[in-house]
């Protein structure tokens, strides 16, 4: 058989073809980069979502399973005991910090709570009472006790009792 004679513009031809085809070569690369880092990113989240679960699980003393392969429904069900310890803890802090409310809790009583939670954040923290005085164009001292008189009643009057 006889060896096939290529042409000097057949060659330059060839290579037409493949400079034409480096930027698709280069756009498939950089589309299979860009997956690898989504895949990357999407497993760091997921230890990350791990992570997260088993500080709170210690934190919180329950027993939840942080077993990376998720299991049946069942498991992720607390038991008793864990639903009693979560609600002697819930009434716990309940009963040591006076703005968590409870479940009698009225409206008006909870938005006074949030209210003096605010102007007392506000007037504690410099940098926000700075701020608010300089959007208001009054002096500090003037904002603090401001804020200070709208601790007093923040809602207003209570609604009347029936």
């Amino acid at each position: 058989m006889k060896p096939r004679r290529v042409s000097f513009s057949a060659i330059a031809n060839l290579a037409e073809l493949q400079a034409a085809r480096l930027p698709q070569i280069l756009r498939q690369a950089l589309v299979h980069d860009q997956s690898e880092l989504q895949r990357s990113r999407h497993l760091d989240k997921h230890q990350e979502t791990v992570t997260q679960i088993k500080l709170q699980s210690q934190w919180y003393g329950s027993h939840i399973d942080t077993c990376d392969i998720p299991h049946t429904a069942n498991s992720l069900v607390p038991s008793q005991a864990d639903k009693l310890r979560n609600q002697q803890e819930l009434e716990r802090l309940q009963a040591k910090y006076i703005g968590t409310g409870h479940p009698d809790t009225p409206s008006w009583e909870w938005r006074v709570n949030i209210q003096r939670d605010t102007y007392s954040s506000i007037a504690g923290h410099r940098p926000l009472l700075s701020y608010i005085s300089l959007a208001e164009n009054e002096p500090v001292a003037k904002v603090r006790a401001q804020l200070l008189r709208k601790m007093v009643l923040p809602c207003g009057l209570p609604p009347q009792r029936e």
